[in-house]
């Protein structure tokens, strides 16, 4: 194992100085199997930053595979200029997959800020709010929630100072309206590293965080993956399954959900992929009745 990683070492020289040939580099890199290339891409996430030209290499030699393994979706940065890009192996899966959010080799997840939260995820009175807002003070540190890679970190119009983060399972994390950007693109960071400052760049009416949770650039509701209440992650993994609207998400072994506060009959369904008419027949509840906090929904399907 020291050899292997003396050897990365080697590579990761060969594309930051003119003292090793890059040519030979990526030979090398496409000559790896799938194994050495899982283990070099384990490598560079101890790395503090990593070489773009790096990067496309080895999602080059990844391409060459035909069971990709998921922890390289998060090395591509090829199109930092956009916001919302999606060009690696997670557009080739099915319309459901299973998701883990933690891992033995990531396995942290931080609150990106501690505060309260003023805007929900979805229809908002004029316009569809693809995140949520969390309330804070200019100048608060703001964290990254998972391990990742740096894709996207500058000014972008509505979004004011705004980081864009790649992460090991294929989801992407966007902070906006940050008063200073603390990373650059490429840098790979852990959870908890600070990644900016809390402001009101952009079109923020007054200082606060909005966070999104991305899959293939579709939005996911922040809650279906993290009880906020609790600051702790919902469940280690979870479910994916597109539809028209968007994401559902929710845990493999789930059978039943508790009704939260605020929740309508229309969210749950939408968080387990369910018409609401089917989820009413379901449970044997009238689709037009409202929710109580605490009601017990079985789920099938």
């Amino acid at each position: 194992m020291r050899k292997l990683r003396v050897l990365f070492f080697l590579i990761l020289a060969g594309f930051s100085s003119v003292a090793y040939s890059r040519d030979t580099t990526s030979s090398f890199i496409r000559s790896m199997n799938q194994q050495q290339l899982q283990s070099l891409i384990d490598f560079l996430f101890e790395m503090d930053s990593i070489p773009s030209d790096l990067v496309r290499e080895v999602n080059a030699a990844v391409d060459g595979f035909n069971n990709p393994t998921p922890s390289v979706k998060n090395l591509e940065i090829s199109d930092p200029a956009s916001i919302f890009c999606w060009k690696d192996m997670n557009s080739r899966l099915d319309t459901t997959c299973v998701v883990k959010l933690t891992s033995e080799q990531h396995p942290c997840f931080t609150m990106p800020v501690n505060g309260i939260i003023t805007c929900n995820f979805g229809w908002n009175k004029s316009y569809n709010h693809n995140g949520i807002d969390i309330n804070l003070r200019k100048g608060d540190k703001v964290s990254s929630a998972f391990d990742g890679i740096v894709r996207f970190a500058k000014w972008e119009n509505g979004y004011g100072n705004v980081v864009v983060i790649r992460h090991p399972n294929g989801l992407e994390t966007l902070y906006a309206h940050l008063s200073k950007i603390k990373v650059k693109v490429g840098e790979l960071v852990r959870s908890g590293d600070v990644i900016g400052l809390g402001g009101a760049t952009g079109n923020a009416t007054g200082n606060h965080l909005h966070f999104e949770v991305r899959l293939k650039s579709k939005p996911i509701n922040p809650k279906y993956l993290i009880a906020f209440e609790d600051q702790r992650l919902i469940s280690d993994s979870l479910v994916f399954k597109s539809g028209r609207s968007g994401w559902a998400a929710y845990p493999p072994d789930i059978r039943e959900y508790i009704v939260q506060k605020g929740d309508t009959i229309f969210e749950v369904a939408k968080r387990f992929g369910l018409s609401v008419k089917t989820l009413a027949e379901q449970n044997c509840i009238n689709q037009w009745l409202r929710l109580k906090p605490g009601q017990i929904i079985t789920i099938v399907g």
